[in-house]
């Protein structure tokens, strides 16, 4: 029994240097080792919580995060790019809506249409063409005019249709007429090459007014930038300020016809009440100019059309004229357009026929 005991105890000695052995590393006691590892892990644990805490404000918090209130001028923006387009849908349908009346709307012809064609309001109203004005006439994009020549030397003001932003606003098509129309749109663009109209007729009209001022002309441009907003109207009275002997109006054309149509078009008021002053001698400058611009250019003839419903026509009181100069929804126009040596036959064109023309009236 006695050895019994010894034994146990032996045992329980021996137990209890082994758990001793199990409680050091190294040394060092280690039996507070878990208790350390639990508080380092709730330390890291709530330092996370408080990084992404603090991310957080800063995200949805933060001033740059506040939402304002669209300004005017970007609500302007969303307005032009609306108006954009618009402008394509109106003159596509404008373009089909063509077939079924007299006189061939289309797209780029201008964007005044309203309704259908040669439809005039039937005011009675004598209101003299030369009157109010709004601001844009005084655009400073327009030119300034530093002639050539003083004298008997004819004045041609040349207008480079459109511009790069539309203005939908609305105007009368005419004075004091109930019948209202876009002001301006930024026009139509080639289906080949993505030139858009208003910068063809810019580059031509640029060449055109120094071809002219070389013949001995005084020459006005409309505009000689894009970027500008001057109204069909606004334009008109621009020619009658300057006392144009022609009103020259550079456009190119685009149809809803799949590509098929192409040529050479020229717009002359039709007589109503507002053109019954210009529109004969508008339509003899229009017939010897289109035939000499067809010689020079080999240019398809799509004749010579009066249209009643241009608010450039009617709000003028000086003869005037609009080149459909081709039809950039054909392919082929489309890239003649984009050439210098065509520009060059259109100005050549141009400027012979105007010679023509005055030397004829004298």
């Amino acid at each position: 029994m006695k050895e019994t005991d010894e034994e146990n105890n032996k045992n329980k000695k021996n137990t209890e240097r082994q758990t001793s052995e199990n409680e050091t590393f190294g040394g060092k006691p280690i039996k507070y080792l878990g208790r350390f590892l639990s508080v380092v892990i709730i330390l890291i644990i709530f330092c996370t919580v408080a990084v992404i805490l603090s991310y957080a404000y800063k995200i949805y918090f933060s001033d740059d995060n506040i939402q304002e209130p669209p300004s005017d001028k970007a609500a302007a923006g969303d307005m032009d790019a609306l108006a954009t387009e618009g402008i394509g849908d109106r003159d596509a349908s404008a373009a089909e809506r063509s077939g079924d009346t007299d006189i061939s709307v289309t797209e780029g012809s201008e964007d005044e249409q309203s309704g259908d064609s040669g439809a005039l309001a039937k005011d009675e109203s004598g209101e003299d063409k030369s009157g109010s004005q709004s601001s844009d006439y005084n655009n400073k994009s327009l030119d300034t005019g530093k002639e050539k020549k003083s004298g008997k030397a004819k004045v041609i003001v040349i207008d480079p249709g459109h511009q790069s932003k539309a203005d939908i606003s609305k105007e009368p098509i005419g004075p004091g007429s109930k019948t209202y129309t876009m002001k301006i749109s930024g026009g139509t663009s080639g289906t080949s090459t993505g030139i858009p109209e208003y910068k063809i007729t810019l580059v031509i009209g640029k060449k055109l007014k120094k071809s002219l001022e070389s013949e001995g002309y005084n020459v006005y441009m409309v505009r000689k930038k894009h970027d500008v907003n001057i109204s069909n109207s606004d334009r008109a009275l621009y020619a009658n300020k300057k006392n144009a002997d022609l009103y020259v109006r550079l456009h190119c054309d685009g149809v809803a016809d799949g590509g098929k149509e192409r040529g050479f078009l020229t717009l002359i008021p039709k007589e109503n009440e507002w053109t019954k002053d210009i529109s004969e001698e508008s339509k003899n400058a229009a017939k010897i100019i289109h035939k000499t611009v067809l010689k020079e250019t080999g240019a398809r003839d799509r004749g010579i059309i009066p249209r009643g419903d241009l608010s450039g026509f009617n709000y003028c009181n000086r003869p005037c004229i609009l080149f459909e100069m081709g039809v950039m929804t054909n392919k082929d126009d489309d890239i003649l357009l984009s050439t210098d040596e065509y520009h060059d036959k259109l100005v050549s064109g141009i400027t012979k026929g105007l010679n023509n023309f005055f030397s004829n009236a004298a």
